[in-house]
């Protein structure tokens, strides 16, 4: 018997700080994202609701729909692997987890923006720095595979006519702190095994 993900993985939701405002401003709001960019976004924070909601809850029936629906846009069932594969390596190995905004939050958190540049750099074949984004969270081993996992889900994004904005210089993806997310999380709903910063 499997344990569920939940009760290993370490997902922490919270809304970024008003300190941890990026250096350019196309990347302060969510609306200033691409289409691409809206839906890994709207993915991955689907993705953290289905595994951190409780089993048979509405939230998670409803966090795994909206799965469903965008990956009928988007890839298909091999890209929906590929992304689970991803964050579920992220969210298992890396040692201060994954911070992820909640579906109401206004701006992504700096993982997803890390999230965001790692798949740019591989859609357009900069592995070096792609590889450098994934090493934030894992080293060796579980990077090689989570590197595996991202240019499939890459690839399957581009055969779907989802294409990220080409990266910039990667500075602009500040590095977590434990204080970087210090804001009251008035107005967000946080499912209850969540943990915050």
């Amino acid at each position: 018997m499997t344990r569920p993900l939940r009760s290993h993985a370490r997902i922490d939701m919270a809304a970024p700080n008003r300190n941890d405002t990026p250096s350019t401003p196309k990347e302060r709001s969510c609306r200033d994202l691409n289409a691409a960019e809206q839906l890994v976004l709207f993915m991955t924070r689907r993705w953290v609701g289905a595994v951190t909601a409780p089993e048979g809850s509405r939230e998670r029936h409803d966090s795994l729909m909206a799965w469903s629906r965008a990956f009928c846009h988007a890839g298909g069932p091999a890209a929906a692997r590929s992304w689970d594969c991803f964050l579920s390596l992220v969210a298992h190995n890396a040692p201060d987890g994954l911070t992820t905004g909640c579906r109401k939050c206004g701006r992504p958190s700096a993982d997803e923006r890390r999230l965001l540049a790692a798949l740019a750099a591989y859609q357009y074949g900069d592995l070096h720095t792609g590889r450098a984004l994934i090493r934030h969270w894992l080293q060796d081993a579980q990077a090689r595979l989570a590197e595996h996992h991202l240019i499939l889900f890459a690839g399957r994004l581009v055969d779907a006519s989802f294409r990220l904005r080409p990266p910039a210089d990667t500075d602009r993806v500040p590095d977590r702190t434990k204080d970087s997310y210090g804001q009251s999380l008035e107005g967000h709903v946080m499912p209850a095994h969540a943990t915050l910063h």
